[in-house]
């Protein structure tokens, strides 16, 4: 059965995953080039081109983590996961000192494990096999990062939402 408090810490993890990750600072954070003044506006055409092409790009995401989330055994598994994929992305655009996601889990998985060490190490593997996913499939910080990082922050808030749902069945 779930605590108020860990319902609590769950819904601020939830909002922290969605605050936290604004899509423009995911690329901006290794761009190196400066800013071009002279941009000529897209045509109409082009315009829905890209938007197209983004849209494809987030649906893309969303369905790829969507499929990965069915791999695990129970929702705080997938939670862990998901912070682990969120962590690598984070720390490949804002640099490794920046453990935020990692802090993020480590808080879970005191209260979801505390002193069960089968259980830690469960969740364990779960963040770390998050973390190495992304780690096989993004080398540099891009806006293919930015997409991925959104799409598993909405992942993030679905699943916190689903631990926090006092009728679900466990």
């Amino acid at each position: 059965m779930l605590t108020q408090r860990f319902i609590s810490i769950l819904a601020v993890i939830a909002f922290a995953m969605i605050s936290s990750l604004g899509v423009p600072n995911y690329v901006q954070a290794q761009e190196q080039t400066p800013i071009v003044e002279n941009i000529k506006p897209l045509d109409k055409e082009a315009q829905k081109a890209a938007q197209k092409a983004a849209e494809a790009a987030r649906e893309s995401a969303e369905k790829r983590i969507e499929a990965q989330m069915i791999e695990m055994s129970d929702v705080t598994e997938a939670l862990i996961k998901n912070l682990g994929q969120l962590h690598y992305l984070r720390a490949l655009c804002f640099g490794e000192q920046d453990q935020y996601w990692r802090d993020f889990a480590g808080r879970m998985l005191q209260l979801e494990a505390g002193n069960d060490d089968p259980r830690r190490e469960t969740l364990t593997r779960a963040f770390n096999a998050g973390y190495f996913l992304e780690e096989q499939r993004f080398k540099t910080c891009s806006a293919g990062v930015a997409i991925d990082a959104a799409a598993l922050a909405e992942n993030g808030r679905r699943l916190a939402s689903m631990l926090g749902d006092p009728y679900r069945d466990f």
